[in-house]
């Protein structure tokens, strides 16, 4: 961890609070991401180049956080018909 995120060793063992730590790891987690999401998106633009025929990088490459995106996009989308539907039935009853 020190290592990867550019931390003074001496900063992390002994004067950073539990918060930091936290927050830190948090970053870490991201900038993660970040790099497999570009590494993703590059594979796939190099595999469409080559006749793939998948519509998106998640198609090719799925990672675990999709699935908790698509998750709480459909829950957005129950939430929004539910509301258009109660809508509906307020105008017409």
């Amino acid at each position: 961890m020190v290592y990867n995120c550019r931390i003074d060793p001496l900063y992390f063992l002994d004067r950073m609070t539990i918060t930091e730590v936290e927050i830190l790891i948090d970053c870490y987690n991201e900038e993660y991401k970040e790099k497999l999401e570009w590494a993703r998106l590059n594979t796939f633009i190099n595999a469409k180049l080559h006749g793939l025929k998948a519509k998106e990088p998640k198609d090719l490459i799925p990672f675990s956080w999709d699935k908790k995106e698509a998750q709480k996009h459909t829950r957005k989308e129950i939430q929004e018909a539910a509301q258009s539907m109660l809508k509906n039935l307020k105008a017409n009853g």
